[in-house]
């Protein structure tokens, strides 16, 4: 917002209100105090009071200026509560009965006085101009306060000229007198320096807290799509296991961020064998969860015409290259076909390790990438793929890197292979949503609380059946 906007804004005006009604307590409260200075003078036997007529009229004076900000104050506190703004002819008016009451005490002095015409125009009076300088400030407007300056110097030259013409002043006195007037006009140089910076301030502020607003806003309004996107990309993930008769199949993945840029899915094809995917996009956050949308769609569209493993790889990868080719992205990905005799294909385009557990034996094979990730030129051929006989409590893992390389903070030392290897061990004797659990519950526990700084996701595959 430019500051012209900001002073026009409700935030701004609210403020200028408040000031106001700062400045009419404060000028209630010093009539007040003048008004009982006046009385006790009186009872102490000042002689500047001891007429009735002076007294009685500095009286009248006083009270008539608190009664007056009395009404000011209360009149804008009212319309503080309804958020009116206050006219600027209305504050014209309020100015100048201000300057009357001073005013009005020292040209009655002069005229029923004429010995005091000269005495009066440095009296304590005259810093009642010097008050309705000082406060000005608080309206945030330097013209007011030069304007309440230049006021002061005119009422002051006025009386000035008005006690010449009564002749009661020795014209070697005209230049101290008429310097009183210099010395007000002066004060309202002053305080209208003083209301720019706290008008510049106020507007800082103000435009801050706005530019705060809106950024939370705006924060607000992210989140809230990133939600949406998260809850999205996790519905594109499967529901349930898939119907594969002789094993158990349980899939997890957590993103680092709102969304991520791994994904896992299966699909049952006609001949009953289950392909079962798992990839990682380069990056978290959106911009991968969208390639990853993408990879998933054009997976399903392809599993069911590929005859195997290599062909699935292959098609995909020239899909991906054609949208990929000038973001620099790729993907990682391993396929795993399962028949329902227990026989694995396995096969990786750049994604590893993947993890075959032998329950037989206890020992862990480890299968690293067995060619180029998915995107990084066309026409890549794929192959040939990794096969294996499942037997009963086998258990395949497929993760991404993220579990590898989530670190604890205290000596940053990753969770590792070696405990990725320790974790599937430890709980290869569950099912493959236990083991799945037991590993992430591993890898959290290893990194002590420290965030995950990419995403893990994560498939088991076990062999429950001969």
């Amino acid at each position: 917002m430019t500051p012209s906007q900001i002073a026009s804004s409700t935030a701004f005006r609210s403020r200028v209100l408040h000031g106001d009604l700062w400045r009419a307590a404060v000028l209630a409260s010093v009539w007040g105090m003048v008004l009982a200075t006046v009385v006790l003078r009186r009872m102490l036997g000042d002689v500047a009071l001891a007429d009735t007529a002076v007294f009685a009229t500095a009286l009248l004076i006083a009270a008539a200026s608190v009664a007056f900000q009395a009404w000011v104050f209360l009149d804008l506190r009212s319309r503080v509560r309804r958020g009116d703004d206050v006219p600027g002819r209305r504050w014209i008016v309020i100015a100048a009965v201000e300057f009357a009451f001073p005013t009005a005490f020292i040209a009655w002095i002069q005229e029923h006085d004429p010995g005091h015409a000269q005495e009066v125009l440095t009296a304590p009076v005259i810093l009642a101009y010097v008050l309705l300088i000082a406060v000005s400030p608080l309206r945030l407007s330097p013209r007011v306060s030069l304007s309440m300056g230049l006021t002061s110097l005119v009422m002051h030259w006025c009386l000035v000229l008005n006690a010449v013409r009564l002749g009661e002043i020795e014209s070697h006195r005209w230049p101290a007198l008429f310097t009183f007037g210099i010395f007000l006009a002066l004060i309202g140089v002053a305080c209208a320096s003083v209301a720019a910076n706290l008008r510049s301030a106020t507007l800082d502020a103000i435009g801050e807290a706005v530019a705060a607003e809106r950024s939370r806003g705006d924060l607000a309004l992210v989140e809230r799509d990133l939600q949406v996107a998260r809850e999205i990309q996790q519905g594109l993930m499967p529901s349930s296991p898939p119907d594969a008769p002789g094993f158990d199949i349980a899939g997890l993945a957590r993103p680092a961020q709102e969304t991520g840029g791994d994904y896992y899915d299966w699909h049952r094809l006609h001949d009953q064998r289950t392909v079962v995917l798992i990839a990682d996009v380069t990056g978290h956050g959106i911009g991968p969860a969208l390639v990853m949308a993408v990879c998933r769609a054009y997976a399903r569209a392809t599993a069911p015409d590929a005859g195997n493993a290599e062909e699935l790889l292959n098609a995909l990868n020239d899909l991906v290259y054609n949208d990929l080719a000038e973001s620099g992205r790729f993907i990682t990905m391993a396929v795993a076909v399962l028949t329902c005799d227990g026989r694995l294909n396995l096969l990786s385009a750049g994604h590893g390790p993947s993890l075959l557990y032998r329950a037989a034996t206890g020992r862990i094979e480890v299968f690293g990438g067995d060619g180029p990730p998915l995107g990084i030129g066309p026409g890549q051929s794929y192959g040939p793929h990794v096969q294996r006989d499942l037997q009963p409590g086998d258990v395949l893992l497929l993760a991404t890197d993220g579990f590898i390389e989530w670190a604890r903070q205290s000596d940053r030392e990753r969770f590792g292979l070696e405990g990725l290897q320790n974790a599937l061990r430890a709980h290869a004797a569950g099912t493959a949503r236990e083991i799945l659990e037991g590993i992430d519950r591993a890898a959290s526990d290893f990194s002590q609380g420290t965030p995950q700084e990419d995403d893990t996701t994560a498939v088991v595959i076990k062999r429950i059946v001969g």
